[in-house]
Order: C-alpha cells, then structure tokens, then sequence
C-alpha cells in the first residue's frame, strides 16, 4: 500500500514537471551535433548564463530551445501574454549519481522528488524553488529543474544483457543492425547516470 502511495506521488509530481516544463517529457532519441547546428540550436551555451553546465565528461544526448507566449497570470488586461523560454541539454556520464548531484546542489538545493532502492538513490530531482506553484505565481524567472537517472540492473536483466552481447561478439561478420545493438548492450551494462538541466525562463 506504502509503495503505491509512492508511485502515485511520482506520477502527480511527473505530470506537474511536464506542465511546468514542456520540454522534460519521455527521454529523446540522441541527434547529432551536426544536426544540433543546423538547427541553429544553443541550450549548451545558454544554460551558463546562469551557472549551469553539463557535468564535466558527459556525453551530450540532446539539447533544445523552446519559447511560447502564455497570457500573464492574475493581470486585469485581458490578450496580455508573456514569453516563457525553456532550455533542455541532457547527456549521459560514467560518473556516480551522487557525484554528479553533489555538483549541482549548489545551484539546485530543493529536493523535489527522490526514489531509492536498497538505500541507492536511482532518480532524483533537484531544483532552485521548493514550490513550483508558488514560483509560478510569483514569476520566479529563471526556474532550474536538474533530474538525474542512475540505470540500475536487477541481476536477471544483467545477465540477459551480458549473455545476448557475448553471442554477438561471437558473430565473424555482424551487420548493421547487430552492430548497433552490440552498442546498445555495451552501453546498458555500464553503470550510467543520466542528466537533464531544465531552465524556465519569463519575459
């Protein structure tokens, strides 16, 4: 009962985060740089402006650049918008969950959601307000949201994993397909922390 209360908790809070940041959905396929610039894309360089960066090392994943105007909240003029403008980079480190927390508490010190498993920490959500709500109505500008995913293997998925790519590596000739997924594999048997850095911005 204990553990569905939590669950339910995690979901109210992950609708929350969706609204108040569009873009920290489902996790985006990587695009490639080249890609990244030709969309003329700069969340990277953006996000320090006000102190943020992607932990040092990490392997960027996507980035974006969203604006959208939204009317003023509890102004008596009615058509009276406002530019609201987040920036996402997310990325993909070797290094510890808690290593890579540590150097984002100082700008993100509010816990807003954490979810452990045998005492491991495998996500949490670190941000610069403690009420969202609150910050909206009060136009908090800019709004920091850091979440970050530690992947972690019950001993089955590891093995399952571990057996399919040894069977690949056997293969004298792999094709493409193969091959990619021998990369997949490799990539989900090392023991990742995911990152997302979300900036809400207002004008």
């Amino acid at each position: 009962m204990k553990k569905d209360k939590v669950s339910l908790a995690c979901l109210s809070l992950a609708v929350a985060f969706t609204f108040v940041f569009p873009a920290c959905g489902p996790e985006k396929k990587p695009i490639s740089r080249k890609k990244i610039e030709e969309k003329g894309l700069a969340a990277v360089e953006l996000i320090k402006t006000y102190g943020l960066s992607l932990y040092p090392g990490t392997e960027l994943m996507d980035q974006s650049v969203k604006s959208s105007k939204i009317p003023v909240p509890g102004t008596d003029q009615p058509g009276k918008t406002m530019t609201v403008k987040v920036l996402t980079v997310s990325g993909v480190t070797y290094a510890r969950l808690d290593e890579v927390r540590s150097s984002y508490e100082k700008q993100a010190p509010n816990v807003i959601t954490e979810e452990k498993i045998n005492d491991s920490v495998r996500f949490v959500q670190l941000s610069n307000v403690s009420d969202f709500n609150k910050a909206l109505a009060e136009r908090v500008s800019p709004i920091l949201l850091i979440n970050l995913r530690r992947k972690m293997l019950t001993e089955n998925e590891r093995l399952a994993y571990q057996n399919e790519y040894n069977n690949l590596q056997s293969v004298s000739n792999p094709d493409a397909i193969q091959k990619r997924r021998k990369a997949q594999l490799d990539n989900f048997l090392k023991d990742n922390t995911f990152i997302q850095v979300n900036v809400r911005t207002q004008e």
